[in-house]
């Protein structure tokens, strides 16, 4: 679990420094409208999936994660894994100082 802790720390560091504020509210307000399926693929591909991994932990098709991406990508306006690994490094950073 600490492990889990400082690489989330790291991320949103380094989001902190490489993101743009306006695109980084565009994500959140884009990530609020995720579906659950769109979530669930969302996190694989934050964890570090490969688009196969994602489609045997989701039950479903290549081709259906790939529809599931092109979502996510399009509601939070984000186009790159490693800028949406970033921006929910951050958002979780975030969420966890609230507490």
């Amino acid at each position: 679990m600490d492990d889990s802790l400082a690489e989330i720390r790291r991320l949103a560091h380094l989001g902190k420094k490489e993101l743009d504020p306006a695109d980084y509210e565009n994500f959140l307000k884009g990530y609020a409208k995720l579906s659950a399926k769109e979530l669930e693929i969302c996190e694989a591909l934050v964890s570090g999936l490969s688009t196969r991994q994602c489609a045997e932990r989701a039950g479903c098709a290549t081709s259906t994660v790939d529809t599931y991406r092109k979502r996510v990508y399009e509601k939070t306006g984000i186009h790159k894994v490693r800028q949406l690994q970033l921006c929910v490094a951050l958002m979780r950073m975030e969420q966890q100082e609230k507490q």
